[in-house]
């Protein structure tokens, strides 16, 4: 039974400054990308730069600044980046709008909304 439970496992062991692959399952990690059909999301994304080995399966990854998830990933969701081919990059990127900043506020307004009143506001 050991055999045929081994039979597909491999022992995965990086060193620091190597470049992996990030294995994430956006449907699990609401914080990290909005996605409509999850079955058609990118599997793997990276690649990205071991920074730290932390006990026998455990890494910590060089992720952007702007990526919202923990640095530290056990060794089942990396996989070793092989030529200089990247794999899709934009979940962990942050956000695609730009954020804006009104310049002034020009008017203002109540409304009736049911039992409530609500405020709009005209915005330049």
């Amino acid at each position: 039974m050991r055999q045929l439970a081994n039979k597909r496992r491999s022992d995965r062991v990086f060193k620091v400054g190597d470049s992996v692959y990030l294995k994430l399952q956006p449907y699990k990690q609401k914080s990290v990308l909005h996605h409509h059909h999850h079955k058609l999301a990118a599997k793997y994304y990276g690649s990205y730069t071991v920074i730290k080995k932390i006990g026998e399966v455990a890494y910590k990854l060089n992720l952007p600044l702007s990526s919202t998830i923990y640095l530290v990933f056990h060794v089942s969701q990396l996989q070793r980046s092989v030529g200089n081919k990247m794999a899709h990059n934009d979940l962990l990127d942050g956000p695609k709008e730009p954020t804006l900043q009104p310049q002034a506020i020009q008017d203002r307004r109540l409304i009736k909304r049911g039992q409530r009143a609500a405020t709009q506001i005209l915005v330049h």
